[in-house]
């Protein structure tokens, strides 16, 4: 099985607009995978969190705010 990954997210303390869009980003060396989480207000892991394998170094995560 590829590995899948879980991320906990807690933006409340930021004041982000409820509509802002969250994304969980995966690297390894030059490649990356976004994860889109829904929105600041409404966290939804999505059901596809294969990352780029094992040996993925650092995971971000960050809020985009329309406008």
């Amino acid at each position: 099985h590829p590995p899948v990954f879980d991320a906990a997210i807690r933006l409340n303390e930021y004041g982000l607009p409820p509509d802002a869009r969250v994304y969980v980003e995966a690297y390894r060396q030059t490649r990356w995978m976004r994860f889109d989480f829904g929105t600041a207000s409404a966290i939804v892991p999505p059901l596809d969190r294969v990352g780029l394998n094992a040996e993925a170094r650092m995971i971000a995560a960050e809020a985009v705010a329309r406008g």
